[in-house]
């Protein structure tokens, strides 16, 4: 997470299994096509990960890196 902006198929490549937290994203409606990836956690820290970016007011959107990210569009905010 250095910053760079990195397209959906390369989120699922560096970080597979994660819950992504993207911030300066395009997105097609639900659909994240290119983002900078803020945060990755694991689905054990995904309640935790989420009521954090909630609260913070912050502009985001965020998707599942796992083996339903290819059936299950993104979730977003």
């Amino acid at each position: 997470m250095n910053g760079e902006l990195i397209s959906w198929e390369e989120m699922i490549r560096r970080y597979p299994d994660k819950h992504v937290f993207v911030q300066n994203y395009i997105a097609d409606g639900p659909n994240i096509r290119c983002g900078i990836v803020a945060e990755a956690v694991s689905s054990d820290e995904y309640d935790a990960a989420l009521i954090r970016w909630y609260k913070s007011g912050k502009d985001y959107i965020h998707g599942f890196t796992g083996e339903s990210s290819r059936m299950i569009l993104p979730l977003w905010r």
